[in-house]
């Protein structure tokens, strides 16, 4: 359960760790998914289960326990299985001893391993990560097809591992040698040298992968297993030369591998193939970074793949395939990401200017406008760029294309249920794929929240990787949003924005609109009443100018107290049974006890 909500302990914990029960019961119950189940080729139930084990269960008398849970691992578009981020897990020994118990019962499983590389990244032993990574690498040609299969998803995992390495790395460069004098020379070196062989070790392994498909393809009919097992890998080792020979080779094999990845059933994507589609331009943009010499290469070469890979499929096939979105989400991340290295002189993001990048992220949204992380790389972008007013047109623009289409959808609809109940027809309920353009208009109200109120796009480091859930809890959405809407309490934008979205027919049942605008405007009449409270103290003494001045002051916050308590009443009725606004609404109007009692009330009944 979420945090706060039904089932869930004051302290924000999981039902399912409230008592070591239930923690052995959910342990217990993945593993016998896992373990010879018709899940064993899950690698996030893995990573799930092996966090369960990592986690500890609070005590009878603990109720503040730092815990952490498969949820703090939540899969994002690109990878198997999101890399968890650093952070305490008080039963890694344990979660250590239930992956070697499985995989003494299956050897060398790919699941399993890459699930265990990434709980050894979450607790900060990268090496430990690495080996374990090589080793699988280097036992797939001893792999049954069935696991062969997923070979892509575990180099995507390793890649993205050492991306993100390399990309730490550089920033602690960065940061050395503009703050360092005469001292911080050395450190900064040591650093960029870090990040330069954690880039050179993702090539590698990429060169490998791609280059094993290469060596298979005469064979005709080749699958990724097949060429998986051609090649024999061997771990990355410092000073080796790369010739043209070597990239050709890898280009060659990712080149006879796009018809197959694209013509089974019918154009609709596999998490394996959708990672071996970015790997393929992933490994063009370190190529054209790290290898210039070698020809080609480079953001513009990554573009072209990604372009040549959606051409080749209907975008309806598209449109409808969780797998292909995941893959435009990908490569909009590497493309944002690359351009924002570029632009600092530390990366590769030359070969495609930023007016491209615009273009293809606003396609991609057009396809899938109810997209987060698109929507964040879109705010993320207009930042980079310093565009705030054509980030700003391209968001109304959507906003209204969505408006429209929800608008038509709830007036189709009554018009069917109204020909149906004319003609004796029982009417059913709503199709809910009636919901669909209002779901993305919300995705697209957040963004124009996010950029205004300049609130951090909401994804981690490893935003864009994992091929799984694509949308976050609105509650958490909420809550991240509205310390940023308290600092801009008095901007004109972020209240136009409120006000449309309350006002509009296919939003104003969305209760965290309404949560948020409550913030807003609590905090409206909390900066108006502090502004009244500091001329009133600035009057004493002053005569009657200043003493009208500081009515003006504490009349202008009663009218702001007011205007919130309208907007509660507004929202109470639009969205009834929220108790997170019944709660706010509650403490605005001065009930503290009684919201109190009721967060109390609710959290012993759940």
């Amino acid at each position: 359960g979420c945090a706060g909500g039904r089932g869930a302990h004051a302290s924000g914990v999981p039902w399912f760790l409230q008592h070591e029960s239930r923690r052995a019961f959910v342990a217990r119950a993945l593993r016998s998914l896992i373990a010879g189940g018709p899940c064993e080729d899950h690698p996030q139930l893995c990573l799930a289960y092996l966090l369960v084990e990592a986690s500890q269960a609070l005590a009878d008398d603990d109720t503040t326990a730092t815990i952490t849970t498969a949820s703090d691992a939540a899969p994002t578009p690109t990878e198997p299985q999101q890399q968890p981020q650093q952070q305490p897990l008080p039963c890694l020994d344990r979660a250590r001893q239930a992956a070697r118990s499985l995989l003494s019962q299956h050897r060398n499983s790919l699941p399993l391993l890459a699930a265990l590389a990434a709980l050894e990244e979450a607790a900060g032993q990268t090496r430990a990560a690495r080996r374990i990574r090589d080793a699988a690498l280097a036992g797939a040609a001893a792999l049954p097809e069935q696991q062969r299969h997923l070979l892509p998803l575990l180099v995507h995992q390793y890649v993205e591992a050492e991306r993100a390495a390399a990309a730490a790395a550089a920033a602690a460069a960065a940061d050395a040698t503009a703050g360092g004098g005469g001292g911080g020379g050395g450190g900064g070196g040591a650093t960029a040298a870090a990040a330069l062989e954690h880039a050179l070790r993702a090539h590698h392994v990429l060169r490998w992968f791609l280059t094993a498909a290469a060596a298979a393809a005469p064979t005709g009919g080749c699958t990724t297993a097949t060429a998986a097992a051609a090649v024999t890998y061997v771990p990355y080792k410092a000073g080796g030369a790369v010739t043209r020979d070597d990239v050709a080779a890898a280009r060659r094999g990712f080149e006879s591998r796009i018809p197959g990845l694209l013509a089974t059933r019918g154009g609709s994507l596999d998490a394996p193939s959708a990672s071996h589609l970015y790997l393929g331009g992933l490994f063009e943009c370190l190529t054209g970074r790290l290898f210039p010499a070698a020809g080609g290469g480079g953001t513009a070469a990554a573009l072209t793949v990604f372009k040549h890979a959606a051409a080749a499929v209907p975008a309806a096939v598209r449109q409808a395939s969780g797998y292909h979105e995941a893959l435009a989400v990908s490569y909009c991340g590497l493309l944002v990401s690359e351009l924002a290295e570029g632009g600092t002189g530390s990366g590769g993001g030359g070969g495609v200017q930023p007016g491209r990048v615009r273009d293809v992220l606003m396609q991609a949204l057009e396809l899938y406008p109810h997209s987060p992380l698109l929507l964040a790389l879109r705010v993320q972008l207009g930042r980079a760029l310093r565009g705030r007013c054509r980030l700003r047109r391209d968001l109304a623009a959507l906003a209204a294309g969505l408006r429209r289409a929800a608008e038509g959808a709830a007036e189709q609809l009554a018009e069917e249920a109204e020909a149906a109940r004319e003609g004796g027809a029982v009417v059913g309920p709503t199709s809910p794929s009636s919901a669909a353009p209002a779901i993305a208009a919300a995705a697209v109200w957040w963004a124009q929240m996010a950029a205004e109120t300049e609130e951090p796009e909401p994804q981690d480091a490893h935003m864009d990787r994992g091929f799984a859930s694509r949308q976050q809890q609105p509650q958490q959405q909420q809550r991240r949003l509205q310390p940023y809407v308290f600092r801009k309490a008095a901007d004109p934008r972020v209240t136009r924005l409120l006000e449309r979205a309350a006002a509009a027919r296919h939003l104003a049942p969305c209760a965290a609109v309404w949560a948020t605008y409550l913030a807003h405007e609590a905090a409206a009449a909390a900066v108006a009443e502090a502004t009244a409270a500091a001329a009133r103290a600035g009057s004493m003494g002053n005569g009657a100018g200043a003493g009208a001045g500081a009515a003006a002051t504490a009349a202008a916050a009663a009218t702001h107290l007011s205007y919130a308590k309208r907007v509660f009443l507004r929202a109470v009725r639009e969205v009834p049974l929220s108790k997170e606004v019944w709660l706010q609404g509650l403490e605005l109007l001065g009930c503290e006890d009684a919201a109190d009692g009721g967060t109390a009330t609710a959290e012993t009944a759940g």
